[in-house]
This record gives structure tokens, C-alpha cells and sequence, in this order.
């Protein structure tokens, strides 16, 4: 997996590219995690994710939380359509995040 992110105008934008499993899921967590404290909006760029375990669905469930705790808002973009099944079919895009309480924080952009 690799990131690269690009913080502006209180936006930080972590394109990543690879798989988001087991292995990669902690770096993703701890080099995001590092910058939440700056950024009022974060973008996780998914354009070139092409898988996504479990370990990974935690890590955006917690980077949301974070987000959202500080009331800062946090989007999905150019979710591909493999991704976003998974993503479906773990209830991400509808009832897991409508129970928290700052689910309009979140926001998911399928790429088509």
C-alpha cells in the first residue's frame, strides 16, 4: 500500500493505492491518524484501492469516529465498484453509520 498525502486549505487528502488488509491496515491508521489534529475535513482518496479486509473496514470506521468526535468531516471518493460492495454488503453506507450519532460527518463517492 502506498499514501500520499496533501493537506490544504484545512483539507488533508490521502490518496492510497494498493490493498488495505491486515498487514497495511495499521499503517494507514497511524500515518492518518497522526495528522486528524490539523485537518477539518479528510479525504481518503480510494481511486486506487482494489481491496479492502476487515482489518481495513475497522480502520475507516475509527478514522471516522475520530473525525466525527471533533466534529470535522470525513469522505470516501472514487470508491470503486468492487469496494463499494464491500462496503454495501457491511452496512458502511447505511445502517452502521445512521447509529452514529455524527453519521452526516461521513460521505461516500462511488466512482462509476
Amino acid at each position: 500500500m502506498e499514501l500520499v498525502k496533501v493537506f490544504k486549505d484545512g483539507t488533508l487528502e490521502v490518496s492510497v493505492k494498493g490493498e488495505i488488509d491486515t498487514v497495511t491496515a495499521p499503517t494507514l491508521e497511524k500515518e492518518v491518524g497522526a495528522e486528524l489534529g490539523k485537518a477539518e475535513l479528510l479525504v481518503l482518496n480510494f481511486k486506487d484501492v482494489n481491496y479492502v479486509s476487515s482489518a481495513g473496514l475497522r480502520v475507516i470506521l475509527s478514522l471516522y469516529k475520530k473525525q466525527g468526535d471533533k466534529n470535522r468531516k470525513f469522505e470516501l471518493t472514487h470508491v470503486n465498484a468492487e469496494v463499494m460492495t464491500v462496503l454495501e454488503m457491511t452496512g458502511f453506507t447505511y445502517s452502521t453509520l445512521a447509529m452514529i450519532p455524527s453519521s452526516a460527518f461521513f460521505t461516500v463517492f462511488h466512482s462509476v
